[in-house]
């Protein structure tokens, strides 16, 4: 029964894990995007800039020259905003990757500490159960159910902080007689 649990648990963690890993690449990718975006919208702002400044300096020199350059300036202009339009998208993309990454993320967590939580209180009941067959297998038959309420308060006693009990009772006696000296048997 524990293997099948294990396997289980194992696999939807490694799931959540993966999941977490693969948006993670999502948004270094989208992220990479918005780099290569960022860098063509600013060469092309800047192409766009010098056609305005050639444009500029060809309207002195002719007005058919000054007509082409205002062409060529408005057609740089225009893909300086379609690369801003693109940049824009990208960061869009690049945000929405990193939500997903955060949920993936936030999931693999969990997967990861609901496994912890369930293999330790597994853990803590075979602990028990070994304790109570120690107890009773030592005890012997005629003593099974003494051993086990035995077993019981020495697991609850185990869980429970140890406090000193005051005032101090020097004159009561803390060692065990056996029945056996006292003939009940």
């Amino acid at each position: 029964m524990s293997g099948t649990w294990s396997s289980d648990t194992s696999s939807d963690v490694a799931g959540a894990v993966a999941a977490a890993k693969a948006a993670a690449a999502a948004v270094m990718a989208a992220q990479h995007e918005v780099a290569a975006a960022k860098h063509a919208a600013l060469e092309q702002q800047s192409m766009a800039s010098a056609k305005e400044a050639a444009a500029a300096r060809a309207a002195h020199k002719s007005e058919e020259a000054a007509r082409n350059a205002r062409a060529h300036a408005l057609e740089a202009a225009q893909a300086a905003v379609q690369a801003q339009a693109q940049l824009a998208g990208a960061k869009a993309r690049a945000a929405a990757a990193q939500k997903i990454a955060a949920a993936r993320e936030a999931a693999a967590a969990k997967a990861i500490q609901r496994a912890a939580h369930n293999q330790a209180a597994r853990l803590q009941n075979a602990d028990l159960e070994a304790l109570k067959l120690s107890v009773i297998q030592s005890s012997g038959a005629a003593g099974a159910a003494g051993a086990a309420q035995h077993a019981a308060t020495a697991a609850a006693a185990a869980l429970r902080p140890q406090t000193p009990e005051w005032p101090a009772k020097p004159w009561a006696s803390s060692a065990w007689i056996p029945a056996a000296t006292w003939g009940w048997s």
